[in-house]
């Protein structure tokens, strides 16, 4: 299957439609309910819009999730073949971002991490344009903006302006005057968002929802069941190999494209971090850190040179994906990990 996506043509990306509907049939088709989001996820002041929007359409929660997955699967691939971070230009990055994004059942269904995935992207985007740039005021008040807009979606996303502050300062010089553009950037959302509340006399709650949950205590209660250690096995897997292919992708790069992975590398950080401030535990918080994932995982797998072996391990990865959703529904006994 991989054989299919090895290539640049804009046509694939019929392919890559097919292949996101494929693992997103138990949520089309009803088998998987959608979870109840209220209490469970942090919800931005813009996101019960779309939310209550989407929840007029039929099953409109998992057509939401499949559309925007599609669209960040081709921002994602877009960006690595635009910055030239994968040696070659193909649609593997859009393949593995599909595959990550699709790869929990939490994932199946519109959620705030999921739609402020989409602007991180926008905003990465324009820090990688800056590099070596002479003016760049504009791309940096961008930069600014998406993560705002993100924030705005789930506020947790704010705490990526870190990562936008070091890979300007990263990629170029970075002044104090081009620091308050890009702080303004990121205020001008905010501030419009407020107006918007203030105009229906809210404003106070503006800002109880935009920053009371930005800070909190480490939340560690995880139900330990069968289906919680497959979801963590799979993403250890994930991660283990991102993490320790960390020379496979310096290899041989321009020192431009070294600095994007470094940023790719801090953007995983930040999202790990800030896991242990939200106030509640939620694997769709690494949804902001999926294209880095999958841009990494596109590298390592362009770097096996047997194509056969690529391919078994793709096509367990997706076996994994349906084990971890049926699995805990069948009547066997397995060993508990935890």
């Amino acid at each position: 299957m991989l054989a299919l996506f090895r290539n640049n043509q804009s046509t694939t990306s019929v392919a890559l439609a097919v292949y996101l509907v494929v693992l997103h049939l138990p949520a089309l088709l009803g088998w998987a309910p959608a979870p109840a989001q209220s209490g469970r996820v942090v919800e931005g002041p813009l996101y019960p819009v779309l939310h209550n929007w989407v929840l007029a359409l039929p099953s409109g929660m998992a057509l939401a999730a499949l559309v925007l997955v599609f669209i960040q699967a081709v921002q994602v691939n877009n960006l690595a073949d635009t910055f030239r971070i994968t040696e070659e230009r193909n649609w593997l990055p859009g393949l593995i971002y599909v595959l990550l994004a699709s790869s929990l059942g939490d994932f199946w269904f519109l959620s705030p991490p999921l739609v402020a995935a989409g602007f991180v992207l926008l905003a990465l985007r324009r820090v990688f344009s800056l590099y070596k740039k002479p003016a760049a005021t504009a791309m940096i008040f961008d930069a600014g903006l998406w993560t705002a807009v993100a924030g705005l979606f789930y506020p947790p996303a704010l705490w990526l302006m870190f990562i936008v502050f070091a890979g300007i300062s990263t990629l170029r010089s970075f002044n104090l005057r081009e620091q308050l553009v890009g702080l303004c950037g990121a205020l001008t959302p905010v501030f419009l968002a407020w107006v918007g509340y203030f105009w229906f006399d809210r404003g106070n709650e503006f800002w109880s929802i935009q920053f009371g949950n930005l800070l909190n205590r480490p939340d560690f209660q995880v139900e330990w069941n069968l289906s919680t250690q497959l979801k963590l096995a799979l993403w250890a897997v994930f991660m283990l190999i991102v993490l320790g292919s960390y020379g496979i992708y310096y290899r041989k790069k321009l020192i431009q494209v070294q600095k994007y992975i470094n940023i790719l590398y801090w953007l995983l950080l930040v999202t790990g971090l800030t896991s242990l401030v939200i106030p509640f535990a939620q694997a769709e918080h690494f949804l902001l850190a999926v294209g880095s994932c999958a841009i990494f995982l596109a590298m390592s797998i362009a770097a096996i040179r047997r194509q056969w072996l690529a391919e078994l391990l793709h096509l367990c990865a997706v076996a994994s994906i349906f084990l971890i959703y049926y699995l805990p529904g069948i009547n066997i006994r397995l060993p508990q990990l935890f």
